[in-house]
């Protein structure tokens, strides 16, 4: 028998992006320091409210740069449609770093979002580690940075797909004392 349809219900593709809301504070490249000293650069998203606000915090620490809009993806989704494999509906803020949760979606809701990017690559310090333990230990570093900041009330959760799932698996494994959830999406099987 000859499959002639794509058999799941969403057999389109539609990716819509939009800008950052007005509301969302966006600090740049703040550095974290890890147990070696060795400084890694994140973007925190949270809202815009009093100084004296806090709210739990969704992490991401990324190989795949911060700043990697969806325009910037390492997928062409084009070519991912023509081939058969569809995305269906996507939206996604311009903010969205590849895997990571979407700022526009969860600061809204309550949570700042942290994207860090991880050792030797993009903007932060460092060699860069492929082993899953070296970027673990760099995860929980910055899991407590989060936590200790004024606008964190403390519970911090990681967030993201594919190889973000798979390093929150290693990285809840160091039981960081302020990580209170995960959320993977997508990972390794």
């Amino acid at each position: 028998r000859t499959l002639t349809q794509d058999p799941t219900p969403l057999g389109h593709h539609n990716v819509v992006k939009y800008p950052l809301p007005d509301d969302i504070v966006v600090e740049r490249d703040l550095p974290i320091p890890t147990a070696d000293g060795t400084l890694l650069r994140a973007d925190v998203y949270r809202p815009r409210d009093a100084a004296d606000e806090q709210w739990p915090a969704l992490v991401a620490v990324t190989p795949y740069g911060k700043n990697a809009g969806v325009d910037d993806y390492p997928i062409d989704f084009a070519a991912l449609a023509a081939s058969g494999t569809f995305v269906g509906d996507l939206e996604l803020s311009e903010a969205t770093s590849f895997e990571a949760p979407d700022p526009a979606y969860w600061v809204p809701r309550g949570y700042t979002v942290v994207v860090a990017v991880m050792r030797g690559c993009f903007a932060s310090d460092g060699r860069p580690r492929l082993l899953l333990g070296r970027a673990a230990a760099d995860a929980a570093a910055v899991i407590e940075w989060t936590a200790e900041q004024a606008w964190c009330t403390g519970k911090v959760g990681l967030a993201g797909a594919s190889y973000l799932a798979t390093l929150q698996w290693y990285t809840a494994a160091l039981a960081p004392p302020h990580l209170a959830a995960i959320a993977p999406w997508e990972g390794i099987t």
